[in-house]
């Protein structure tokens, strides 16, 4: 049970990463909100912390990581759409 509780929380470390290194490229201008590697950046690291919060069963967090998850993955299908 140790190795399942340690893969979860190593997925959401993965998870954050991937959001704060966009948050943090868009912040001193190395990577523009309107590219798809921010939005594929933040869709990824939305997904890897709502699996770690549906396990932890963490349901506000849950939720937070869907909206993030859905609305930059609609945001990427905009930007490719172009």
């Amino acid at each position: 049970m140790s190795h399942i509780m340690e893969l979860h929380v190593l997925i959401g470390i993965a998870g954050m990463a991937f959001i704060l290194t966009a948050f943090l490229l868009n912040l001193f201008k190395m990577l523009l909100q309107d590219t798809s590697a921010y939005c594929t950046m933040n869709a990824v690291g939305g997904l890897l912390l709502g699996y770690n919060a549906y396990v932890t069963n963490s349901l506000p967090f849950l939720i937070l990581e869907i909206v993030w998850t859905i609305s930059s993955l609609f945001r990427l299908y905009r930007i490719n759409r172009r």
